[in-house]
């Protein structure tokens, strides 16, 4: 590749667009200071990929675009385009290989928005500098050398100086490879990590569920068994239940028809009973009627009675208060008498034990001071007491203990023995804890969202192959219209050139014809070329044969200007003036291939005949005329006695196969435009469809993740209540541990009391001693306290008698005052009944009348009464034979009733019974369908002799095999299943990632050895051209590279320098122009070494001097042989080594322009 052309507009001074071109190798940019030459290196490495506004000398990236001057306002929009020649040197990678000409380009707006064109077709930064790996281009590369750039170059440190030797070996795309090589070695090491630890999860977790999946398979066997026999257990009970039931129909049917007989009896009863309570009815209201009369009779005869038994009453009572009077009288008289006579003897009571009060008295005071002298021995022999109590204190003391200790240990038996009861109490709720597992629903409603989350997941995983499929299709659509964009942008730039070419050919490039036709007035006349239509494959037959006749103008018709003609002569020009006729040609002849309505060439093409080849036409020519000529398809012209062949001059040939050519591009173009826009629709609306896809993808998953995380939060709690049966049976191993521990506690404590009643009998054989001295000590004491009790007694007696005989006394004078108040009552009461005795005898003398006026009617009524008495008496009679025939019957009836009632209770009872046999019957095949088992098949399959307890113990085994299995984790089968084939999928992936990370450390150490091998052949080569391009530049001394280490990846470089007569041992003691002259030999060691496209030079040869600049110029001719150089100079020795010079003036303040000078065209003109 070769630099072509530069186009830029808006780039900091320049702000018109600019075209530079690089028609030599060696090409020079000079100016003054400050006219912006510089800036065409800013330029080149901007539309490389330069994204740092510090290394394009500006503070930001918008800097770049030209922000105004005094006369020009700032303009929004920025490009530079590099050209390159692709035919020459070596060429670009890849699918770029076949284009000849690559043009980049970057464009920038105010607004930030920047982007990048490769051959004018939208592409990314990556792909400009994909394009320059490795050939010494790029913006930061070693064929960009600006101001100051040298000095820095041969001062930069042994890492930085490694970077120009790799960027000449080509090892930037293998150090590229080697750190995406490195990260997918750590991402392969990651997942590799994470698989591990995933598999050594795994691992653990399959162990466990390897032992709960065969648990899990011995309890659904287990299981299995269980309901078998529970089916044939119930089946059992059905039959049974069943043919009680046929027997209990029987019996049921006997009873109902014995209650049917007995209710019958029951109703002729009861019909008795009613008719003779009816009888008794009606006979009841006679008997009514009969006693209302004798009772009201009786109730007169009653009150006549009464009346007379009242008045004799009264008189009776008076005689018998008077009699009672005279008695109370004389009773009164008596308790007077009596009252008198107990009063006098109560006085000389009194008198009398005067004399005997006062000898007892003295009596007590003697035995006081007996009881005295009794109390004082008995205090001595407490005082004795109490001293032989302190001396055999010890003994009772350890006795004491003793007891204390037994007591106590009786009692931690007491307490171990209730904590036991409560410890296997808890016991026991703990196991009915662990044997009622709650974490079946919880593992069964797990495994449904679990269910739910592999749909989902199968869901998502179709979304995913669908979208999938939809990005395959999607990039087939982006690619072929890549294709279809590359193809066209191809077609564009070969239109074009072929315009140019055609206009160059027709010389439209001209302006001074078109311009005479303009003055001339037929401005709008056509080019033969264009006014022509050939019939394929005879183009070129056409173009040997018109020649320059194809640049013709078409006068359609109009007059020819001939007072014009004079300003076109030297400039050549042909004009047709007659128009088509339209006349046929015969189809020998090559006009009969040609048509046309703008002119006619019938004159022109006369006597041109046609044929297929050369033999052909020589077999034509014997026939023809000798000023016929014969033209073929390839433009070989055949005479009478003559024969030109096709290979006249470039503009003079091919206009016509170019203008068909142009035709049929332009065709493909506007169908290359069409499929275009098919292709963008298709992708636009696949793109519609990928984001429809995606949506429901991301819908889908996020329902995954809200299962998921309703999956986990499940699967916590589900571990938190197996952690709590982990607990459950944690506390149960707890409680066994402490029943050992109280079982221990008590052997130790019984131990303990054992020593505890040793102790105790040796404490009770000392006390023996004791007690013998307290049984005498006890002794002496029950004397004295017998003749102290005696006395006591004795002084006792004394005082009661006093005492007695004082309450005696107090009596009697009591009873004394109390009958002398008796007394003076009597008198009172006495003169009271005899004023009542003589109201009595006033009444009294009255007499007995009105008792015989009420005898007499008494009389009357009483003889009433019996008449009546006798008419109720048979009512009665009657009445009383009626109730008791009633009574008999009621009692029957009652009979009946409760014969009646036992039957029907005991019908009830056969009811019930069969009810609850049907009701047991229908619970078993309830029971029966929730296990999904068939009665008749079962039946079927057990033996005739099937016994129920049998079966039951047979039930009892399973379930307590089953029972002993614990909780069982039925999950496990599946979760083993299913981590087993995810283990064995990790595995894979384990395999997978192992060989993947031993074959990219493969290709790390493939990537290493080639980089240490052309990185040591380059530098051994650079340092040879270095060794060779000192001693050149400086006209003697010598230099070489030397590595500051020994690993070829990383060593550094530095540069080691003497200049002829000098003995620098460092290059930092070397001058200005001696460091810009050693980098300059570096930089052409590497240039020769590996040549860039072009190199930029920006006033690298400030420094020399005029010898130096010499030999610096004769070597940048050497170097032009092979590389493109483009060099910016002050120096007019440098520039005259220039083929171009392109000068860079700021005629117009702030806005740089652009002069090209050809200097060996220059020399060409100075030689005229």
């Amino acid at each position: 590749m070769r630099l072509k052309k530069i186009k830029l507009a808006g780039f900091k001074s320049f702000v018109d667009p600019k075209s530079v071109e690089f028609p030599h190798l060696l090409t020079g940019v000079v100016g003054p200071n400050g006219c912006g030459k510089s800036n065409i290196i800013d330029a080149v490495r901007w539309v490389m990929g330069e994204s740092s506004a510090k290394h394009l000398r500006g503070e930001s990236m918008e800097d770049v675009i030209f922000s105004g001057s005094q006369a020009r306002k700032p303009v929004g929009k920025a490009f530079v385009e590099l050209i390159f020649d692709n035919t020459v040197g070596k060429k670009a990678p890849g699918d770029y290989a076949r284009y000849s000409e690559i043009s980049i380009r970057r464009e920038i707006s105010r607004d930030g928005r920047a982007e990048y064109f490769l051959n004018r077709t939208r592409c990314r930064k990556k792909d400009i500098t994909g394009i320059f790996l490795g050939t010494g281009l790029g913006p930061r590369a070693y064929s960009i050398i600006e101001q100051g750039m040298v000095t820095r170059i041969i001062e930069s440190r042994p890492e930085e100086l490694r970077v120009f030797v790799e960027e000449a070996a080509g090892i930037s795309r293998y150090k590229e490879r080697r750190r995406e090589t490195e990260n997918r070695i750590r991402h392969t090491r990651e997942n590799l990590s994470r698989v591990d630890d995933i598999r050594s999860e795994l691992e653990t977790q399959l162990a466990r569920l390897k032992r709960q999946a065969a648990a899990a398979r011995r309890y659904k066997d287990h299981k299995q068994t269980e309901r078998q026999l529970q089916g044939e257990l119930l089946t059992l009970r059905w039959k049974g239940l069943s043919e009680q039931i046929e027997h209990e129909e029987v019996e049921l049917g006997k009873r109902q028809t014995e209650l049917d007989g007995q209710l019958a009896r029951q109703r002729g009863t009861e019909t008795e009973i009613e008719k003779k309570r009816q009888q008794l009815h009606d006979l009841n209201d006679s008997l009514n009627e009969a006693q209302g009369k004798y009772y009201q009779t009786g109730a007169e005869v009653t009150r006549l009675e009464q009346s007379i038994q009242h008045a004799r009453d009264t008189y009776q009572e008076k005689l018998r208060e008077k009699s009672q009077l005279a008695k109370g009288i004389e009773e009164a008289q008596k308790n007077f008498q009596s009252d008198s006579e107990q009063e006098q003897a109560l006085a000389v009571k009194l008198q009398q034990t005067e004399s005997t009060h006062a000898e007892i008295q003295e009596k007590s005071e003697r035995t006081a001071i007996t009881l005295a002298e009794a109390e004082s021995a008995m205090s001595d022999w407490q005082q004795r007491w109490e001293a032989f109590s302190s001396q055999a204190a010890h003994p009772a003391r350890e006795k004491e203990v003793q007891n204390a200790r037994i007591k106590q240990i009786n009692s931690q038996l007491q307490q171990l023995q209730q904590r036991r009861n409560r410890l296997d109490d808890e016991k026991k709720r703990l196991v009915v804890n662990v044997e009622q597992d709650s974490t079946s629903d919880l593992r069964q409603q797990l495994e449904k969202r679990l269910a739910a989350c592999n749909e989902l997941s199968e869901s998502i995983d179709k979304l995913d192959s669908e979208i999938t499929q939809v990005r395959q299709q999607i990039e087939q659509t982006s690619s072929a219209l890549n294709e279809a964009k590359v193809q066209q942008q191809h077609n564009t730039s070969r239109l074009d050139t072929l315009r140019e070419l055609q206009d160059a050919a027709l010389g439209s490039s001209d302006q001074s014809l078109p311009q005479w036709l303009q003055q001339a007035g037929i401005a709008d006349s056509k080019r033969v070329a264009n006014a022509i239509q050939v019939e394929e494959g005879w183009e070129t037959a056409v173009d040997r044969v018109l020649g320059s006749a194809l640049k013709g103008i078409c006068l359609g018709g109009q007059g020819l200007p001939v007072n014009k003609l004079d300003s076109l002569a030297g400039k050549g020009a042909t004009f047709f003036e007659q128009i088509s006729t339209g006349r046929q040609s015969e189809r020998q002849l090559l006009a009969s291939r040609v048509t046309s309505t703008d002119v006619d060439l019938n004159a022109r093409l006369a006597n041109i005949y046609i044929a297929e080849d050369v033999e052909g036409a020589i077999a034509m020519r014997d026939g023809l005329s000798s000023a016929s000529v014969i033209v073929t398809r390839n433009g070989t012209l055949v005479g009478h006695d003559w024969l030109s062949m096709n290979g006249g001059e470039e503009d003079e040939a091919g206009v016509m196969a170019r203008q068909a050519e142009i035709e049929q591009l332009t065709t493909q173009q506007e169908e290359s435009r069409s499929q275009i826009e098919e292709l963008a629709a298709r992708f636009n609306v696949m793109q519609k469809k990928l984001s429809e896809k995606d949506a429901l993808r991301r819908d889908s998953r996020e329902e995954l993740n809200r299962e998921t995380e309703k999956n986990n939060h499940d699967n916590a709690q589900l571990h938190r209540l197996e952690a709590q049966l982990d607990q459950v049976r944690t506390r149960l191993a707890q409680v066994d541990n402490e029943l050992k521990e109280i079982d221990e506690q008590v052997v130790q404590n019984q131990s303990e009391l054992t020593t505890s009643d040793s102790l105790l009998q040796d404490a009770s054989r000392n006390a023996d001693e004791i007690e013998r001295q307290r049984a005498e000590f006890l002794s002496a004491r029950n004397l004295l306290q017998g003749n102290l009790d005696r006395e006591r007694q004795s002084a006792r007696s004394s005082n009661e008698a006093l005492h007695h005989l004082q309450l005696e006394r107090q009596e009697w004078d009591v009873s004394r005052r109390s009958l002398q108040e008796n007394v003076r009552r009597s008198q009172q009461q006495i003169e009271q009944l005899k004023q009542r005795e003589s109201d009595l005898d006033k009444l009294l003398a009255d007499g007995d009348m009105p008792e015989r006026e009420m005898q007499e009617k008494l009389v009357e009524l009483l003889q009433i009464k019996v008449d009546e008495e006798a008419v109720l008496k048979q009512h009665r009679d009657r009445t009383n034979e009626l109730d008791q025939e009633t009574r008999e019957l009621a009692l029957q009836r009652q009979n009946e009733d409760r014969t009646c009632q036992t039957l029907r209770e005991a019908l009830e009872q056969e009811k019930m019974k069969r009810q609850e046999q049907f009701v047991r019957r229908q619970t078993l095949e309830e029971q029966l369908n929730e296990l999904e088992l068939d009665v008749e098949e079962i039946i079927s399959s057990l033996p005739e002799d099937a016994d129920y307890t049998v079966w039951e113990e047979n039930l009892e085994n399973v379930s307590r095999k089953i029972l002993r299995l614990g909780a069982v984790n039925l999950m496990a089968i599946e979760e083993y299943e299913e981590q087993s084939e995810r283990k064995d999928y990790l595995d894979k992936q384990h395999a997978d990632l192992s060989e993947a990370l031993s074959t990219l450390e493969g290709v790390m150490g493939k990537i290493d050895r080639e980089t240490r091998t052309r990185f040591k052949e380059t530098y051994d080569l650079i340092n040879d051209g270095f060794q060779r391009f000192f001693p050149k530049l400086f006209g003697g001394g010598h230099a070489y590279l030397e590595l500051t280490g020994d690993d070829l990846l990383d060593a550094g470089v530095t540069v080691m320098a003497r200049p002829p007569g000098k003995r620098n041992s460092t290059i930092n003691l070397l001058s200005g122009g001696e460091k810009a002259l050693t980098a300059v030999a570096m930089l052409f060691a590497i240039f020769e070494l590996n040549p860039a496209p072009f190199c930029l030079l920006d006033e690298v040869d400030a420094p020399l001097d005029e010898a130096n600049v010499s030999r610096y110029c004769d070597t940048l001719k050497s170097m032009a042989d092979h590389t493109q150089l483009i060099f910016i100079t002050h120096n007019k020795v440098t520039m005259e080594s220039a083929g171009t010079l392109i000068g860079v003036t700021m005629a117009e303040a702030g806005v740089s322009r652009i002069v090209s000078v050809n200097l060996h065209d220059a020399e060409k003109l100075v030689g005229v």
